[in-house]
């Protein structure tokens, strides 16, 4: 299996999209590739993206989103969750410099 995309960028969708292309999960039965995977493609509207030219994308994501198990562990943090974009400052704890800086929570 190739490894997962570290960036943000239609490469890396399109590795995705090709992935689900050959088959229902990533690596053939649910597994925890695709509860890490899911951390990770839930954002695309955080992230300013669409998943709409991905079929295959949207067709697993929704599949895993229906999950009981995955629906419960969403609610968890519900009410702390932040909502709408990432701003500059988060995006850069997420994805630049800053996520290899420790950070303490207040």
């Amino acid at each position: 299996m190739p490894a997962a995309p570290t960036d943000s960028s239609p490469a890396a969708e399109e590795r995705i999209e090709a992935r689900l292309a050959e088959r229902q999960y990533f690596a053939g039965d649910y597994s925890i590739a695709d509860i890490a995977m899911f951390v990770w493609v839930r954002m695309e509207q955080r992230l300013g993206q669409s998943f709409d030219d991905y079929p295959n994308l949207r067709r697993w994501h929704d599949m895993i989103a229906a999950r009981p198990a995955v629906q419960k562990g969403v609610s968890v943090l519900t009410d702390r969750a932040h909502k709408g974009p990432l701003n500059e400052d988060m995006q850069s704890v997420l994805y630049g410099a800053k996520q290899y800086q420790p950070h303490l929570t207040k």
